[in-house]
């Protein structure tokens, strides 16, 4: 299936709509954002895709083999892309400049109990990243909360998580 970005006006009029399918598999977005220069970066299961302001593609970054969740923008204007690996099913973090080109060179990888999805990021105060989303660690295979922070290049500097008999994940975090 193909990836399909789509952008609306105020009025929720549609002004284009294109479909992507850049490794001709089943390609999906999990995150869009608008860039400073107007473009589009967006993060799924290809990586990481760069269109203009009208859809047409520029570049992709296939970079981490797994799927983006998250684009967070920082305050100096970078952004934070966050999700999960497909091999060892371990979450990841890679700091991007403001035109969604890498700053680290390569990504981080944040290992836990087993598999972990990264759903959520923000800056912290330190300027390291207070990070949420679900880890599949308790016996029985239920979801738990899944809560980290990282120092600005992103090393651990703890991790947590929380649930119940049943499942749970965090979408969205604030430090």
């Amino acid at each position: 299936a193909d990836a399909y970005l789509l952008r609306i006006d105020v009025n929720g009029n549609l002004l284009w709509e294109k479909s992507y399918n850049p490794f001709n598999g089943n390609e999906d977005i999990d995150a869009t954002m608008e860039l400073a220069n107007g473009n589009f970066l967006t993060a799924g299961t290809f990586g990481l895709m760069k269109t203009d302001a009208n859809g047409n593609l520029l570049s992709i970054h296939p970079g981490v083999s797994g799927i983006g969740y998250v684009l967070e923008p920082l305050a100096n204007g970078d952004i934070m892309y966050a999700g999960r690996k497909y091999a060892g099913a371990d979450a990841f973090l890679w700091r991007l400049d403001p035109n969604g080109d890498p700053i680290w060179p390569t990504e981080v990888t944040i290992t836990a109990p087993d598999e972990n999805y990264v759903y959520s990021i923000k800056e912290t105060p330190s300027g390291g990243y207070f990070c949420g989303g679900e880890t599949n660690a308790t016996p029985g295979g239920f979801w738990d909360y899944w809560f980290f922070e990282t120092d600005v290049d992103g090393t651990v500097l703890w991790q947590r998580t929380f649930g119940s008999a049943g499942n749970e994940w965090c979408t969205s975090v604030k430090p």
